[in-house]
């Protein structure tokens, strides 16, 4: 038999099968989930969380300020108040919040007679790896107040000018508007983070790519799998013997499984990706390994039935060892080698 008869009619086979147009629709379908899921929550501010206990009903100027430079701060963090240090402290479990910061409203009272420990409290999402830059943007939004404040000290408590502030030569009025000025036009020593985008991805790109190159993956893998089952079923007829029709049984559900996986790369996840159609070429080539496993697997194990209960066995090792979810490797160097054992791992670091 010719061979490109042979494929035509491998396909046409296929065609009729009803679990060959599952696992085509679903590669999309699922691809579509992950990117809208990921789409809505991933373009967004930085969300900081702080709150200000106030030991009594009114609120020092200072902190008061603190409060309204934090409000107004524009960059890539967000800085959102609470009222409620319980619901802060919950936020943070969540991890709807990167970190929270919880202020006694005598903070910069504290500061100026040098007291710098346990003045604030931090709490840190355990996903979070930005603290210690959101740490320093903090710092710098509340460095204005803290500085002018020190200014006002050093004048009226210690300088060669405090009688005039006592006879009333000068005020603090007069400071304050002295210290902004200056600080305004770049005069004074000050800290500014300049040049922030107005949002950031939160979700790193590889931890997004992951399911979707993770999850095509596996599913051309368990195509291939159903190619070389269909191959047992029909391995009595001496006719399916031969090693072109192993081939071809194996191939052409691969093959079509990559090009659902390829639609979903450029048609649906796209955005996803910063070049799709380089990652359509190592999809082909990983979908090419696969051919080949398989078939050699096929060779290896005679029984349909030990091939059958190998198939979820190693496509469970797929998702647990190779980095579609989650690297092990991160957690447990040791498993390390136990991921060069299952093919995903080798398309993921492609």
């Amino acid at each position: 038999m010719r061979l490109t008869r042979l494929l035509l009619l491998v396909l046409k086979d296929y065609i009729k099968r009803p679990f060959m147009w599952f696992i085509l629709l679903s590669i999309p379908l699922i691809c579509l989930g992950i990117t809208l899921s990921k789409t809505s929550i991933d373009e967004h501010d930085i969300l900081v969380g702080y709150y200000i206990e106030e030991a009594e009903g009114n609120l020092p100027e200072s902190m008061d300020r603190v409060r309204e430079n934090l409000a107004n701060y524009d960059g890539i963090f967000a800085f959102v108040e609470y009222t409620d240090k319980e619901a802060l402290i919950k936020d943070i479990q969540k991890s709807n919040l990167e970190c929270a910061y919880v202020f006694n409203d005598d903070l910069v009272y504290n500061m100026l007679k040098g007291d710098r420990d346990e003045i604030i409290d931090l709490y840190v999402s355990p996903e979070t790896t930005m603290d210690d830059v959101i740490n320093e943007t903090l710092f710098s939004i509340i460095f204005p107040v803290i500085s002018e404040k020190h200014l006002e000290k050093y004048l009226t408590d210690n300088s060669d000018i405090r009688d005039l502030f006592k006879d009333g030569v000068y005020t603090l009025e007069d400071i304050d508007s002295l210290y902004n000025m200056y600080y305004s036009d770049g005069s004074t020593f000050r800290f500014d983070y300049e040049g922030q985008p107005d949002s950031f991805k939160i979700t790193p790109s590889s931890i997004l790519l992951s399911p979707i190159n993770g999850i095509i993956a596996i599913m051309i893998l368990l195509t291939s799998f159903c190619g070389a089952l269909v191959f047992y079923k029909d391995s009595d007829n001496p006719i399916f013997r031969i090693w072109k029709v192993r081939i071809a049984y194996i191939t052409i559900p691969s093959l079509l499984s990559f090009l659902s996986g390829a639609v979903s790369i450029v048609f649906i996840s796209g955005e996803a990706f910063a070049n799709p159609f380089s990652q359509i070429g190592k999809l082909f080539l990983y979908t090419l390994m696969c051919i080949i496993f398989v078939c050699l697997i096929s060779i290896v194990i005679k029984s349909e039935t030990m091939f059958a209960a190998f198939i979820p066995i190693f496509l469970l090792g797929c998702l647990v060892f190779s980095p579609i979810f989650i690297d092990v490797a991160l957690f447990s160097p040791v498993l390390k080698p136990v991921s060069y054992l299952f093919l995903p791992y080798y398309y993921l670091i492609m």
